[in-house]
C-alpha cells in the first residue's frame, strides 16, 4: 500500500462518484477503480458499496476513514515541510562578522531578511577577521561579514557594499570647518586608528594609503571599535579616518569631513564556501542582493 492509494480513497469518499474523483487527481476513471479494488484486496475489506446509481461507504470505510485522512495530513504536512526547508524558507544561519560591520550594515539587512523568511533562526556571533575566515572555511559559520577582505582562493567573496572614509575631527578642531580636506593634511595630525588585531587588513590599507601619500601615521591611541574611537575624537585625543555610515552613530562633539586625493573607499564583503550553500545561506544571499538594490538606489537618490 502507497500513500497515493489513501490520497485515492480519501478524494473518493469526498466525491463519491468516481469520475468526479478521477478528475481532481488527474488519473483516468478506469484507473482509479482499479486502483481502488487493489486497496481493498491489500486491506482484506471492502471499502464501498458500487452500483450503477451510487458510490457509497460501508461500515469498514467509514471505520478506517479517520486515519487515512491522518495519514494523507502528515505526507502533506511532511512535504510542505520539505519544501519550506529547500527553499530556505526555515533553517538556521550561522553568521559571523566583524564589530565595525555591526550599526554599518547588520540593522538594515537581517530587518529585510527577517520580514521576508520570518521563520529562520539567525545566529550571530561577533569575531575578528581572521577568525571568522577561518570559522567560515571549517563550517563553523556559514557566511561572515567582513571589511576590507581580499579574495580567497577556496572562499567566495561577495561584495555587498563600498563605502567613502571619512575624516572624524573634535568639532573645535581647525579642520572642523574645512568642506574637504586632502589626505596628505593628515601628516602629523594624531591619529586614532582601530587596532590591527580586531581589522588587520582594515588597518594595513590605511597605513599604506599614508605612505602613498607620502607620511608615516602618528597613532597616539587604538581602539577596539568604531564607537570607541569616536569617544576618543570626541575627547578631542586624536582625529580618526572612518567610513561614512559611522556619521550614524550618535556621538557628539564630532564633526565628519570628506577626504580627497585619493577618497579612500573601504569594501564590505561577505564570506562563504563556494561548496557548501545550504538553502538557508541560499536564501540569505537573495537578501543581501536585494538590499543591495536598495542601496544602490538610495545612493542614486542622494539619500543616506
Amino acid at each position: 500500500m502507497e500513500l497515493r492509494h489513501l490520497r485515492y480513497f480519501t478524494t473518493l469518499t469526498e466525491e463519491l462518484h468516481f469520475g468526479r474523483a478521477a478528475l481532481r487527481l488527474h488519473i483516468a476513471q478506469p484507473a482509479l477503480s482499479k486502483q481502488i479494488a487493489n486497496l481493498e484486496r491489500e486491506l482484506g475489506v471492502v471499502l464501498f458499496e458500487r452500483n450503477r446509481r451510487r458510490v457509497e461507504l460501508t461500515p469498514s470505510g467509514r471505520l478506517l476513514l479517520p486515519e487515512a485522512k491522518r495519514l494523507v495530513e502528515l505526507s502533506a504536512r511532511f512535504q510542505q515541510s520539505a519544501r519550506r526547508i529547500r527553499e530556505g524558507l526555515v533553517g538556521t544561519l550561522r553568521l559571523g562578522y566583524t564589530r565595525t560591520v555591526a550599526d554599518s550594515l547588520l540593522p538594515d539587512l537581517l530587518r529585510l531578511h527577517h520580514r521576508r523568511f520570518p521563520s529562520m533562526l539567525m545566529s550571530l556571533r561577533e569575531t575578528t577577521t581572521q577568525t571568522a575566515i577561518d570559522d567560515v572555511r571549517d563550517g563553523i559559520y556559514d557566511a561572515a561579514f567582513l571589511r576590507h577582505v581580499s579574495g580567497e582562493v577556496d572562499l567566495e567573496l561577495m561584495e555587498v557594499k563600498v563605502e567613502p572614509a571619512v575624516l572624524a575631527v573634535p568639532i573645535g578642531h581647525p579642520l572642523a570647518t574645512a568642506k574637504l580636506v586632502h589626505f596628505a593634511d593628515l601628516k602629523g595630525e594624531p591619529l586614532v586608528m582601530m587596532t590591527r588585531d580586531i581589522e588587520p587588513q582594515l588597518y594595513d590599507h590605511a597605513i599604506a594609503l599614508c605612505a602613498e601619500a607620502g607620511f608615516e601615521p602618528t597613532i597616539v591611541h587604538e581602539a577596539d571599535s568604531v564607537q570607541t574611537t569616536l569617544s576618543m575624537v570626541s575627547s578631542e585625543l586624536g582625529v580618526a579616518v572612518v567610513t561614512s555610515s559611522a556619521q550614524k552613530s550618535a556621538i557628539s562633539g564630532v564633526v565628519y569631513v570628506a577626504l580627497t586625493d585619493p577618497t579612500p573607499t573601504v569594501t564590505l564583503s561577505l564570506v562563504y564556501r563556494k561548496d557548501h550553500v545550504s538553502p538557508s545561506l541560499a536564501a540569505f544571499l537573495q537578501s543581501v542582493q536585494a538590499m543591495k538594490k536598495k542601496w544602490e538606489a538610495n545612493e542614486l537618490a542622494g539619500k543616506p
